[in-house]
């Protein structure tokens, strides 16, 4: 077995450092002869890891077929004291392939309890908000500013492989080497893309608000823990928000009038046409029943005047409507509910944020 071993460079290092990997974090990536376990058998496995508070790259190559349970046994070694583990689609496919190879050789092989990180599965939500043309490695590197050296696939190179097995040519293996240490490599140059998930996910905080009944707009102000590799504008009817490394802006039109508050149990409500407002029934009990009837559902309601602000489901209660159909709600704007110390902001931009990021299908 051919063992190959870099320190990661300084911009690589960095990059991770950002992302607070724990010390025992374990990114992998495997070459084999075909997808089939079966049929086929591992020729290359990278890992990137951390030793002596650096990250390094570490790639196992089988010069002969026989060497699969050398590349196996190293691998779980290093496993038995790693976790979480970093992979792109290692879930589908690197993870039950290295099992089954294991379970072939009658290897030992225990994975962490913690379920890890697929780069794969936290992008693919997000493929049609970057306009990727599929949701590979290659096509996030390139939205990432990234282009390999390397032109081969994975597929292309088991015939690279096959014609090193057979004349030993050291240029062969290089190329092999190559191509798994830009998928290393790869890996973490696309972890900005994880920042999209993130910023759903609400990782931000607020700097400012402003609530301007004059302008009937409401201004937020945050930080991304995590900045975006690229500006990104999102807008659902008047509601928008303006991204910028790692700056969010969230513009918010405001409603000033009358909404109305309705009741979801309306047989025990009275409506008073007169008032044009729903009492309960221990209340209108007393009210001329010339003056009162049994509510409907469309006009059991209370109504409320004040500044309002919207929300794309019942966020924030008690909710307010145009009408009862009506898909949008608000609810009241109270200045106590906004002071510095309070977490309704914060907690309101996350609510719309992960709205404006939901994709139609």
């Amino acid at each position: 077995m051919f063992t190959e071993f870099y320190t990661l460079d300084d911009k690589l290092q960095e990059q991770l450092n950002s992302r607070a990997f724990p010390d025992s974090s374990l990114f992998f990536d495997i070459e084999t002869t075909g997808l089939d376990h079966r049929r086929s058998h591992l020729y290359l496995l990278g890992m990137i890891f951390q030793e002596n508070g650096s990250w390094k790259l570490v790639q196992l190559f089988a010069e002969k077929p026989a060497e699969e349970t050398e590349i196996l046994e190293a691998f779980a070694k290093r496993l038995s004291v790693s976790s979480p583990l970093i992979h792109f689609n290692g879930t589908t496919f690197d993870i039950p392939y290295l099992q089954h190879r294991c379970d072939f050789h009658g290897l030992p092989l225990s994975w962490p309890d913690s379920p890890g990180l697929d780069l794969y599965r936290r992008i693919r939500p997000f493929q049609k908000l970057l306009d990727l043309p599929q949701c590979r490695q290659k096509d996030c590197e390139i939205f990432c500013g990234i282009f390999r050296k390397d032109p081969f696939s994975g597929g292309q190179l088991t015939k690279v492989y096959r014609s090193y097995l057979e004349t030993g040519e050291i240029r062969l293996k290089k190329v092999l080497m190559l191509h798994n240490r830009d998928d290393m490599e790869g890996m973490v140059k696309i972890l900005p893309l994880l920042s999209y998930s993130s910023l759903k996910e609400g990782q931000f905080h607020l700097i400012s608000r402003n609530v301007s009944p004059e302008e009937q707009l409401c201004r937020l102000v945050l930080k991304l823990d995590f900045p975006l590799p690229r500006p990104l504008f999102l807008r659902r009817g008047a509601v928008h928000a303006e991204i910028s490394g790692s700056q969010l802006l969230l513009t918010v039109p405001l409603f000033i009038g009358t909404l109305k508050y309705f009741y979801s149990n309306y047989k025990d409500y009275y409506y008073l046409p007169e008032e044009d407002q729903a009492v309960h029934k221990s209340v209108g009990a007393y009210v001329d029943k010339a003056h009162r009837r049994q509510a409907r559902a469309f006009d059991c309601y209370q109504k409320k005047d004040g500044i309002f602000l919207p929300q794309f489901s019942d966020f924030h209660t008690p909710s307010f409507r145009t009408a009862l159909r009506e898909t949008s709600s608000y609810f009241l704007f109270r200045e106590e509910e906004w002071l510095p110390e309070s977490e309704l902001p914060t907690a309101y931009a996350a609510h719309l944020i992960k709205e404006l990021l939901r994709m139609p299908d």
